[in-house]
């Protein structure tokens, strides 16, 4: 790759300001990254500010770099926000020959592709904030109903003085019911 991200470079494209409030969310571990393709030099990640912000970054082969974050003021400036400003820098940490970054689920913990953790970062993926697919030709007139969902939480015996976390689930448009398979449910959600 012929673009080495430096502090420089990062100023030059965030400008001072973004970059002095961008350094404190990537030096208190605020930048976590839920996208990495070190081949083609995509990266997503989530910063952690009043609220998450979602960023992407695509580094150029020429020496471009192109960034995008949910943040009300990404619009406002000529130059990238502070939370570009924390990834960027979390990127040239990694260029620098740190570990490599540990990716994030919807849940924002790390992924672990058991079927437990599969399961539970879809589940909270649902309730994540997900911008509206751009472009599509459904988004004012969108037809699908509103689902209500209610969820329960108690613990339950399995065994002499055991107990286990459960969670049950009722999904509806109108009247809630049981969801007896969530993995099922979620994969019928996502499409």
């Amino acid at each position: 790759m012929s673009l080495e991200l430096t502090e420089r470079v990062i100023k030059r494209l965030c400008g001072r300001f973004s970059y002095e409030r961008g350094e404190p969310y990537y030096r208190d571990g605020q930048v976590t990254f839920t996208h990495c393709d070190h081949e083609n030099f995509t990266y997503g990640s989530t910063v952690a500010g009043k609220r998450n912000y979602e960023v992407t970054v695509d580094l150029d082969p020429a020496g471009d770099v192109r960034a995008e974050c949910t943040c009300p003021a990404f619009n406002s400036y000529d130059q990238y926000c502070e939370h570009i400003a924390a990834s960027l820098l979390h990127i040239h940490d990694y260029q620098q020959g740190a570990e490599l970054p540990v990716v994030a689920g919807a849940s924002g913990l790390p992924l672990d592709h058991s079927d437990d953790y599969v399961l539970a970062d879809g589940l909270l993926g649902l309730f994540g904030d997900k911008l509206p697919r751009s472009g599509s030709p459904h988004t004012l007139f969108d037809q699908r109903t509103k689902l209500e969902v209610a969820f329960t939480c108690r613990s339950i015996p399995f065994g002499y003085k055991q107990y286990m976390f459960a969670i049950e689930m009722k999904a509806g448009p109108g009247k809630l019911y049981v969801v007896q398979n969530m993995s099922q449910f979620l994969e019928r959600i996502d499409r």
